[in-house]
């Protein structure tokens, strides 16, 4: 017999070697489902991959507790010069905006164009992602807004 999956549930599945696809199943992302979220984006994270994908459209509801745990991997994400796209509904969409984050997240509505923003345009080439491949020369970054100014290179 087969459950359906809890909500804050987590899929996790490599699109192409060097970029992971999250994708989180129906229901709210909040104080009770976003540690999961949190634990499977440090993970993909870890792995020091070229891009991350999240998709958020099954998400039916953001509260502020979701909305700071992105914004925590965003930065990490960023600190690390992983890109991180997040695929999301309208409503989801407007949750971000209406929060003023939008500058900080790379908003896209489906996987196709987040995967495009992230450089790779056959997503079906087994090979993993290297820059002058398919890919741009450097990682697209988000772009957290910090009160400590990031150091020059």
């Amino acid at each position: 017999m087969c459950s359906a999956p809890q909500p804050g549930h987590v899929r996790v599945e490599d699109v192409r070697p060097g970029i992971p696809l999250l994708a989180v199943m129906p229901g709210p992302l909040g104080r009770e489902t976003s540690p999961r979220l949190d634990a499977a984006l440090d993970h993909a994270l870890d792995r020091h991959p070229w891009g991350v994908v999240l998709d958020l459209r099954d998400v039916s509801s953001l509260t502020s507790n979701g909305l700071a745990m992105l914004v925590r991997v965003a930065t990490r994400a960023w600190e690390l010069e992983i890109g991180l796209c997040l695929v999301c509904s309208p409503h989801v969409r407007a949750v971000v905006t209406d929060a003023g984050l939008h500058e900080v997240f790379d908003l896209h509505p489906g996987v196709a164009e987040a995967l495009a923003a992230l450089g790779v345009t056959n997503p079906h080439d087994p090979r993993p992602v290297l820059a002058g491949q398919d890919a741009p020369p450097r990682r697209p970054s988000p772009r957290p807004r910090t009160d400590r100014p990031r150091e020059a290179p």
